[in-house]
C-alpha cells in the first residue's frame, strides 16, 4: 500500500474524455473502520470519517461497484473484497500515523501532476471519495501543495458550508434526509452552488428535469463536478445498496 490516491475509479476515468486526469482517496466511511476492527477481535476506536452523515450511512457509495462485490478469496475473513481491504489499510494508516499518510498523499499528488502534464491533461483530485474529512482545516498543507501543483480539488460533502466559487476546493453539497439539510440545499443552489441528489432512477433511464424548481443534469456521465453548470442539481442514480433505500435518502425520480 504505497499509494493513497487511486486512479482506477470507473467514473473518474470518464473525465479523461474531457481532458482531466483524476486521483481519488478512498477511505472507509462513517463507522465502517470500527465495524471491521470488531470483526477482527480488535477494540473499536470511535473513528468516523463522515461526521455529518445521516441516512446515507445505510446505503453508502462504499458498497457501489467493486466495493460491494464479495470475493471468494476473502470469504473466511472480515473483508468482502480487496477494495474494502485496501480502504481499511489506508484508513488504519490515516488514524495510526497521520504524518506518514500525509507524506504519501503529497507524494501521490506530485505524481498525479507529473502524469497529467506528460499526457496533456488537467490534474484533478477528490480527497474524499468515500469520506468527508475537512482537509482545509485539518491538513492545510495538502490543499496548498495541490493548489501549487495546479491540481483542481473538488469534493462532495454533507457539511453545511457556504458556497464559495473561488475556494481552494469546489464543494458539491450532498443532500441527505432532514428539513434543515433540504433548506441548506436550496440556499446552496440559490447561491450558485451544486447539490448532489440520488434518485431512484434505473441505469439508462432519464433523470427528472427539476427538483424544487431547480434544473437537474446527469452527473453520472462524468465526475468532473467543477465544470458543471452553476445552480444545478447533480442528479445521480441509486447504486449498490442504495437501490433498496427506503429512508428518504434516495429521492423519487419525478420532477418537482
Amino acid at each position: 500500500m504505497s499509494s493513497i490516491l487511486s486512479f482506477s475509479n470507473p467514473k473518474t476515468l470518464k473525465g479523461e474524455t474531457l481532458g482531466v486526469l483524476t486521483g481519488v482517496v478512498h477511505l472507509l466511511p462513517a463507522g465502517e473502520y470500527d465495524r471491521l476492527r470488531i470483526a477482527q477481535g480488535l477494540e473499536p476506536l470511535r473513528v468516523n470519517l463522515c461526521p455529518f452523515a445521516g441516512a446515507c450511512k445505510r446505503t453508502c457509495l462504499n458498497t457501489a461497484g467493486r466495493g460491494g462485490l464479495p470475493m471468494a478469496s476473502y470469504a473466511a475473513g472480515p473483508y468482502r473484497n480487496n477494495v474494502e481491504f485496501g480502504r481499511y489499510r489506508r484508513t488504519d494508516l490515516y488514524h495510526a500515523d497521520r504524518a506518514e499518510f500525509i507524506r504519501r498523499l503529497l507524494s501521490d499528488l506530485r505524481r498525479l501532476a507529473a502524469a497529467a502534464a506528460d499526457h496533456g491533461l488537467q490534474p484533478a483530485a477528490r480527497l474524499n471519495g468515500t469520506s468527508d474529512i475537512d482537509y482545509e482545516s485539518e491538513s492545510p498543507e495538502v490543499i496548498a501543495s495541490a493548489t501549487a501543483a495546479g491540481i483542481r480539488l473538488y469534493d462532495y460533502t454533507k457539511r453545511m458550508r457556504r458556497f464559495n466559487p473561488r475556494g481552494a476546493v469546489f464543494y458539491v453539497y450532498s443532500l441527505d434526509v432532514g428539513a434543515a439539510r433540504e433548506r441548506h440545499a436550496i440556499e446552496y443552489l440559490r447561491a450558485g452552488g451544486n447539490v448532489a441528489i440520488v434518485f431512484d432512477v434505473p441505469k439508462g433511464q432519464p433523470l427528472p428535469a427539476t427538483w424544487r424548481g431547480f434544473p437537474v443534469f446527469d452527473a453520472d456521465v462524468t465526475d468532473v463536478r467543477y465544470r458543471d453548470p452553476a445552480g444545478h442539481v447533480s442528479g445521480l442514480r441509486a447504486k449498490g445498496h442504495a437501490k433498496q433505500d427506503r429512508s428518504g435518502f434516495v429521492v423519487p425520480g419525478v420532477a418537482t
